[in-house]
């Protein structure tokens, strides 16, 4: 009970912290994901030109070092307006380069001065030919590196005498190209961002207004778990009714002769001993008494344990359509106090506190025919889904695997038009919740209204999507371990191991109650957002985040209707005396 009680206090602080720190950490999160990309970039090009022998972290580090000095060269060449030359003749005492680090970045000592590294002439030892020494090099301000090669200013990567990591040319160009089109990604999403940023800030807000309301309403959980409780009662009683109709099998579904062969049994029972509807299929099981015939046939049909016949499809139906029923009421209930609370902002808060009682009676009262049609049609789509998968069995059980591929795929291209179904429904019912209009009017509505303000869409899915992650991950491993603490402070002696998983249970089905009506609410309030924009109503009634950010824009009806009360007006007063 603790942890419990914790697992929802964690849930508000979550609600909260985002609230006032959305913004930052959607910001972090965008340039993380640039700095990503171009990390990867950098990752595949340092791996193009990586020498044999040589680490990766060494050559990227030798990378790094030589863009940081040409950038400083071209800076130096511009300010001072004088070029530079990296030209080595001899033993160098006419370089007059500009180079500031060696090639694994230490910083290199003017030539002016005699310390850390005391001064000795460029072509005298240290460094000589027959040491090794090939190209420029400095003195070090590392007291332990008196000198250390430098890499020639450019962007060229430097020859590797002894080969490279990757020996084949077309590997390293392929990792070149790689670094390239990542780094044209990372470019992309910057240019994204910025297209998009007006939409990204609306998000930002949207999300702080969800998260105030959902602090703010906290009853409004309720909602959530009376579906759970209708749910499992509602599954219990179908599961004990839908497990005496398919035990019903009847006496005629299997042959019952005797076969001489295994092979004979199983063809029969296949292909006769399979019903009406072609699967289940009736299992081969060997009779010791053979029948009592002189010839040994012993091999027998048996029949399966269950049958699926048209009673079952009809019950299975009800059970997809009172489930989808119970997420339909739940979502428009939710919508509903969304809608009262947003557009009550200047009302008294024991009025906001009552919007969820009056939001249930307005669904119960008005809308329970849009959710049940809208619900129906979510189970229709989805019983067409498990008849192609009841098909599937059949193909696997004819040993028809083209068929069964076939099958496969059909139901995957309905798995997709059943998600986006649900995304329009549950658009649908946040209108119904807030407009009144039957269901076919507000999936129409919410279709346009998605199509008219993609990116606002596109960009609330994208950020609420990162933010319920977030949470649920947030609010189940900090439940998880303060159910731990709290098991461990007060019982030492008995393992914490089934308690903790207990503990991770709360916490996943906390996370998910609070992330699920967090979504929802975000939805919800973009939409009332979008109803205050095109129907030209008074922001007064906005919440304060949104307050700077609603763009009136009256739609092509409420234009002409406020052009024909401003002509009548101006009639009005031209005939007046």
């Amino acid at each position: 009970m603790l942890t419990c009680v914790c697992s929802f206090v964690i849930g508000v602080l979550f609600l909260v912290l985002v609230r006032f720190f959305a913004g930052v950490c959607v910001w972090i999160s965008i340039v993380m994901v640039a700095l990503i990309l171009c990390m990867f970039a950098f990752v595949c090009y340092t791996k193009s030109i990586q020498c044999a022998g040589a680490s990766l972290f060494e050559t990227g580090s030798q990378t790094t070092t030589q863009v940081v000095t040409y950038a400083v060269a071209q800076a130096t060449e511009i300010t001072s307006g004088e070029a530079v030359s990296e030209e080595l003749v001899g033993d160098g005492n006419s370089y007059r380069g500009v180079q500031s680090m060696t090639q694994y970045g230490q910083k290199c000592q003017k030539w002016s001065v005699t310390s850390p590294q005391e001064y000795q002439t460029y072509g005298i030892a240290p460094y000589t030919e027959d040491q090794g020494g090939t190209t420029i090099w400095c003195f070090t301000q590392d007291p332990d590196i008196r000198w250390a090669e430098c890499l020639p200013i450019g962007l060229d990567p430097p020859e590797c005498q002894d080969g490279y990591a990757v020996s084949g040319q077309t590997g390293r160009d392929a990792l070149l190209y790689t670094g390239y089109v990542i780094l044209g990604f990372a470019g992309l999403w910057l240019i994204v961002v910025m297209c998009l940023f007006k939409q990204i800030v609306l998000a930002i807000r949207v999300t702080q207004v969800a998260s105030r309301f959902l602090a703010t309403t906290p009853s409004v959980l309720v909602v959530p778990m009376v579906q759970v409780l209708c749910t499992v009662v509602w599954c219990l009683s179908w599961f004990f009714g839908a497990a005496f109709i398919l035990s019903q099998v009847p006496t005629d579904y299997t042959p019952t002769g005797y076969y001489a062969t295994y092979d004979a049994a199983w063809e029969a029972c296949t292909y006769e001993g399979s019903g009406p509807y072609g699967w289940p299929v009736s299992d081969v099981w060997r009779d010791e008494t053979c029948g009592g015939s002189a010839v040994s046939k012993c091999w027998r049909c048996q029949p399966p344990r269950y049958m699926m016949g048209l009673e079952f499809a009809y019950t299975f139906f009800m059970y997809l359509w009172v489930n989808a029923f119970f997420i339909a009421a739940g979502q428009c209930i939710i919508a509903g106090t969304v809608g009262i609370w947003f557009f009550n902002q200047s009302r008294d808060t024991q009025f906001q506190r009552g919007a969820l009682r009056k939001s249930a009676w307005n669904a119960v009262r008005y809308h329970l025919g849009s959710l049940a049609f809208g619900s129906f049609i979510i189970a229709m789509v989805k019983f067409i889904r498990y008849v192609m998968l009841f098909l599937e069995k059949q193909a696997e059980a004819r040993k028809n695997r083209v068929m069964a591929y076939v099958l496969k795929c059909v139901q995957c291209l309905i798995w997709c038009f059943e998600k986006s179904l649900e995304y329009i429904n549950k658009l649908a019912y946040i209108q119904i919740a807030l407009l009144g209009t039957n269901f076919c009017s507000s999936a129409k509505t919410a279709f346009y209204l998605v199509l008219r303000h993609a990116k606002r869409f596109a960009s609330i899915m994208v950020l609420g999507s990162a933010i319920d992650l977030i949470g649920f991950l947030c609010i189940l491993a900090t439940t998880t371990i303060i159910g731990y603490t709290i098991q461990t402070a007060i019982h030492p002696e008995v393992s914490p191991i089934a308690p903790t998983v207990i503990y991770a249970m709360v916490g996943y089905v906390v996370g998910k109650l609070y992330m699920n009506v967090f979504h929802l609410a975000i939805d919800a309030s973009l939409q009332c957002y979008i109803a205050v924009e095109e129907m030209g109503m008074d922001d007064t009634c906005v919440p304060r985040e949104l307050k700077r950010m609603v763009n009136k824009q009256p739609t092509d009806g409420q234009s002409s209707k406020a052009e024909d009360r401003t002509s009548n007006e101006s009639t009005a007063e031209e005939s007046e005396p």
